[in-house]
């Protein structure tokens, strides 16, 4: 299961980055083609891993919930670990961007397993 959602969040990616390079090659800000291409990316990781990573079959109602609670949290992770490392003290900026991409998937990866893509009544794999 874990290699499928590594094969999704890099499918994921690819769309994120292709999105953004449409809204910006069509004259857009950079805010809006970094808007858009995460929004877009985000689309791509919920249904794919919806459909292929965890097979589940509820309500999207439920699961998009969960999901987009999940992306928040994962979002004030990543800012939370780059002020922390970069900001206070005074890591490389691509060093504490990767731990907290690291720490991100590790905590996207199990609260998708354990708690968006889980069924009512049902236990995770």
């Amino acid at each position: 299961m874990l290699r499928r959602f590594l094969v999704v969040g890099a499918v994921a990616t690819a769309v994120q980055y292709l999105a953004v390079g449409a809204v910006a090659y069509s004259g857009r800000t950079a805010a809006a083609a970094g808007a858009t291409g995460y929004f877009a990316g985000s689309v791509a990781s919920y249904l794919l891993n919806r459909r292929y990573t965890f097979r589940a079959r509820g309500s999207h109602r439920r699961a998009l919930a969960r999901f987009y609670s999940m992306v928040a949290g994962a979002w004030l992770l990543t800012v939370a670990c780059m002020a922390l490392l970069a900001d206070v003290l005074g890591w490389n900026l691509w060093l504490a961007q990767g731990v907290a991409t690291g720490l991100c998937l590790m905590l996207n990866y199990v609260c998708s397993r354990d708690w968006v893509f889980v069924e009512k009544g049902r236990c995770a794999d």
